[in-house]
């Protein structure tokens, strides 16, 4: 067996895409198993959710 690097590449998704691709009833929980890193086209990937403070929310809106 030959020992293959960790990857370590991060990316913020953008969810005006995501809600057009998967759709606005797709479940958060199943985006990983559809995720592939782009740079070593790895499916094993984590998702970290970042959610805005209601303050942020505010000034973005």
């Amino acid at each position: 067996m030959r020992s293959i690097p960790e990857c370590i590449n991060r990316y913020e998704l953008d969810m005006p895409t995501l809600l057009w691709t998967r759709g606005p009833n797709f479940p958060l929980s199943r985006l990983a198993e559809r995720m592939m890193c782009t740079r070593c086209g790895s499916r094993q990937v984590s998702i970290l959710f970042d959610v805005p403070r209601p303050s942020d929310a505010i000034r973005i809106a």
